[in-house]
């Protein structure tokens, strides 16, 4: 029997290899995942109160929006990913993961490092790397196993169009249900009204933006699909706590830098 094969829809935002002497920073949830490997002992993560201290024989994946703290205690070669995907993972599975630093991949890695300028078969090897740490993941935090095919279709069609006005009833009528009876059903499935799930998928676009783009806060409500700067702000600090503009302070500040 022919199985169906789900899109994850990887998008890479930054690899990068560096010598660290300093990673200490706190509270850096961000809406992307982090694929992490250290060449020695020194770095921790902590999540949770738990510290973990990270070992060049495993590789560690931090999904979307769990909160960590980092520590460093001596001089590390430091590689990372962070990248977004479509797929959809539980809150309760947001914690610290790793699986063995297997040759094959370390040898990706070392390949990753010593090449420049970024070439196609780089950004290939950055998806593989992406691609292994999501296989890695237990299979019972993906949400998608337990979504109605309608509610499926409907996570795809917020997923891809999410800067865009959907509405409800329209969400509704492609899923051949009553209005209510979908948003009941959506909200089972997701833990979230369909409007609720599209306002944070624009405020983690914006996000991702305003880390990684030099937009103004302007032009980023606009290509989220906030109305105005003050409807984005307004909808931003309910979701993060903060406001755009400490976002972005706090979150360029936190970034990872070579030493």
């Amino acid at each position: 029997m022919k199985a169906a094969l789900l899109d994850f829809g990887i998008r890479m935002l930054d690899c990068q290899s560096l010598s660290l002497k300093r990673w200490n920073h706190n509270d850096l949830a961000a809406p992307y995942w982090r694929f992490y490997w250290n060449d020695r002992i020194g770095g921790s993560v902590i999540v949770h109160g738990r510290k973990t201290r990270l070992s060049p024989k495993r590789f560690y994946i931090v999904p979307p929006d769990t909160n960590f703290d980092s520590r460093l205690d001596r001089p590390v070669t430091h590689f990372y990913i962070h990248f977004t995907s479509r797929i959809r993972y539980l809150a309760s599975s947001k914690n610290l993961h790793s699986f063995p630093a297997n040759d094959f991949l370390l040898q990706k890695i070392a390949a990753l490092r010593a090449s420049r300028p970024p070439s196609t078969r780089l950004s290939l090897i950055a998806n593989l790397l992406a691609g292994a740490a999501l296989d890695a993941l237990p299979e019972s935090g993906f949400l998608q196993a337990k979504e109605d095919t309608r509610i499926k279709r409907a996570l795809d069609r917020l997923d891809d169009n999410w800067a865009s006005p959907i509405s409800n009833a329209a969400l509704a009528r492609e899923a051949s249900m009553n209005v209510n009876a979908f948003i009941r059903l959506f909200s089972q499935q997701v833990g979230e009204s369909p409007q609720a799930y599209l306002i944070a998928r624009r405020i983690e676009g914006a996000c991702i933006e305003l880390i990684y783009t030099e937009k103004t806060i302007e032009d980023i409500a606009e290509s989220c699909g906030f109305c105005n700067r003050y409807h984005f702000s307004n909808m931003f600090k309910k979701n993060r706590g903060t406001s755009p503009a400490k976002y972005r302070k706090q979150a360029l500040l936190s970034q990872t830098k070579p030493d």
